[in-house]
């Protein structure tokens, strides 16, 4: 699975893509969903795999604290057993096709966090669209990483605002 960063960058818009959808199971504050919305992945230069995946990591971690009564072990199979052996390179550095494996896993847990947590049926293959992009390098792909987590941050920052005024 020789893969570029270019389809890594594809699933982190589809995730940023998620990102929005949970944010507005969480607010209908017009003017914050639209400044989340509108934020941008930030250049960066000189990165990666290695660095992406530390990114996807941190993104993951975020999730998880901003969420801490979701179960994840019915979706946490994926990068269990030998599967992170199968991708190790002759030279054991990450690769753009482990980064977009742990990213898929990054996918699958949000849209099923979606799905628990709404209260109306909600259409969850708008999310796994398939992206047909070309010439990303991982600093690309660390910026959309970097953003799913800002936007992260700015949920965590709302929750707690929320918590506060109750």
């Amino acid at each position: 699975m020789g893969l570029t960063p270019s389809p890594v960058y594809g699933l982190w818009q589809n995730i940023n893509r998620a990102v929005i959808v949970y944010a507005k199971m969480h607010s209908n504050d017009r003017d914050w969903l639209k400044k989340l919305n509108q934020m941008e992945p930030n250049k960066f230069s000189g990165k990666e795999p290695a660095n992406v995946l530390e990114q996807v990591k941190r993104f993951k971690i975020k999730l998880i604290e901003l969420n801490r009564h979701w179960s994840d072990s019915a979706v946490e199979t994926l990068l269990d057993g030998n599967l992170p052996n199968l991708l190790s390179s002759d030279d054991n550095r990450i690769t753009p096709s482990q980064v977009y494996l742990h990213s898929g896993q990054v996918l699958v847990n949000i849209a099923g966090h979606i799905l628990q947590e709404s209260a109306t049926v909600i259409e969850i293959s708008p999310l796994f669209e398939e992206q047909h992009i070309t010439g990303k390098t991982p600093s690309d792909v660390y910026g959309m990483v970097e953003l799913g987590i800002r936007r992260l941050e700015e949920i965590a920052l709302l929750k707690t605002e929320e918590k506060k005024a109750q």
